[in-house]
């Protein structure tokens, strides 16, 4: 879209450069007419934009540089229909129309026509071999759908051939190049292009992220400085600017770019994730949970969010709403059977201990049970949860489990188990020798932590 959006100002722009200071009264009206629609477009208010569309006379809707403005502007407003309309309409009346064409390409590719989509932008070329928008989605097909970088070069130097100073055409080499892993002449490419373009973010970005790819942070950090200065309101500037921070370790710093990523597109869920993580790394709880939640509301499918979530509601002490992140963890990733054994331990916790809350696990326990080898130590775990007994079975089975993750996962649940059955010191035992493997990935050492701080007089060995 963003290209397509940056034709159609180019299109405007091109449209009243050539209209001299002395045409006649109807051109100046249609001159003032474009003057306003780039005014609106500059704002992304598409719908104000069509409504001066609506209101012009029919002889004036009628006229090709119009119907093209109109069906680029219908694109960008998600109307993608509505656009195939009125570009096709165009089309049947002047085969010819390179503008009209290379809208109806962008058409194919939102209703998902990419055999349509090539067919197009092809002809286009062969009639019209400079036609830079073209190239440059050739080349962009050329990586994401044939995975020809041969090809997408090609393109991209018949686009520079023709515009040296196109942003398109000079990121899209660029990143031929890097996935190539031709660094350094991604970053020639790029620097190039900025002189040309002293004041353009998306280069400055773009190399700021080659820079970070092959470690080179100060490098990457200044790019990332130029490109948020220059458009300090793109998302995704400010993301990379947010990643070239935590990169070079300033967590703190980095936390506030992804929170003001946040500010500008509150819909897309990335920046959260980070938020939520590095508040939750950082102890700043509530600010995690907050975040956690807003994962969830924005792709209820992350089952991390709920794993987040979990964990910090265990960590207040909310058994309840514990109980039901890693529930509901569980319901998406079932093959994460951890999820229903924190699940069980919070439900417990949340009873202590009584009856009714054994009752209320067993349901979903033997759920899990079914899904797990019956000589699995996972098995005698989920079973010792659902039926409150043989723990002495799971001791002995520990002992004997070859694969090591499974066995102090196992002891973790262990230490939990007598913690909910009111067995302090067994419970203490068992959670310092799930301590002592270490395995600072897996989310039950990060609750063994506060479950089951190092007790007096022993000393971690972490």
């Amino acid at each position: 879209m963003v290209q397509l959006k940056r034709l159609l100002l180019l299109f405007l722009t091109v449209v009243l450069f050539y209209s001299c200071k002395t045409t006649p009264p109807k051109q100046a009206v249609r001159n003032d007419f474009f003057q306003r629609v780039a005014v609106l477009l500059e704002t992304d208010d598409f719908d104000g934009a069509l409504a001066l569309f609506d209101a012009l006379p029919e002889a004036e809707a009628a006229l090709p540089e119009v119907k093209v403005a109109k069906s680029s502007i219908l694109l960008s407003a998600g109307k993608v229909s509505a656009a195939r309309a009125v570009v096709e309409d165009l089309i049947k009346q002047d085969a010819g129309n390179i503008e009209a064409r290379y809208v109806l390409s962008v058409v194919e590719s939102r209703q998902k026509k990419l055999r349509q989509q090539r067919i197009v932008l092809e002809d286009i070329v062969k009639e019209s071999p400079n036609y830079v928008p073209a190239l440059n989605d050739l080349g962009r097909i050329s990586i994401e759908n044939s995975k020809n970088l041969k090809k997408a070069a090609s393109y991209y130097d018949a686009a520079l051939n023709a515009d040296p100073a196109n942003e398109d055409s000079i990121i899209g080499r660029a990143r031929v190049y890097k996935l190539a892993k031709k660094y350094d002449e991604a970053i020639g490419v790029l620097t190039k292009g900025i002189q040309l373009r002293p004041r353009s973010a998306s280069m400055y970005n773009e190399r700021g992220r080659i820079y970070r790819t092959i470690g080179n942070l100060d490098e990457a950090m200044a790019d990332m400085n130029e490109a948020v200065k220059f458009d300090p309101n793109d998302y995704w500037f400010s993301y990379d600017r947010a990643l070239a921070l935590l990169a070079q370790n300033q967590k703190k710093e980095a936390l506030e770019e992804f929170k003001r990523a946040s500010s500008i597109d509150p819909s897309i869920f990335i920046a959260y994730v980070y938020t939520a993580g590095i508040s939750d790394e950082l102890g700043f709880d509530d600010e995690a949970i907050k975040n956690y939640k807003k994962i969830i509301s924005i792709k209820p499918d992350y089952y991390f969010g709920f794993e987040g979530l979990g964990v910090q509601s265990l960590k207040k002490g909310d058994y309840a709403q514990a109980a039901d992140s890693f529930l509901q963890a569980w319901g998406k990733a079932p093959s994460e059977i951890n999820y229903a054994l924190l699940s069980a331990y919070c439900r417990l916790k949340a009873a202590k201990g009584s009856k009714e809350g054994r009752n209320a696990i067993k349901p979903f326990l033997n759920e899990a049970i079914k899904q797990v080898k019956r000589d699995s130590i996972d098995y005698y775990v989920l079973r010792l949860y659902a039926e409150g007994a043989g723990d002495s079975d799971v001791a002995l089975r520990v002992e004997k489990e070859p694969n090591t993750i499974a066995k102090f996962r196992a002891v973790f649940y262990l230490a939990c188990y007598y913690d909910t059955t009111g067995i302090p010191t067994l419970s203490q035992k068992y959670a310092e020798d799930f301590r002592e493997f270490n395995r600072r990935d897996l989310i039950e050492y990060r609750i063994n932590d506060f479950l089951h701080p190092v007790s007096s007089g022993v000393a971690s060995k972490n």
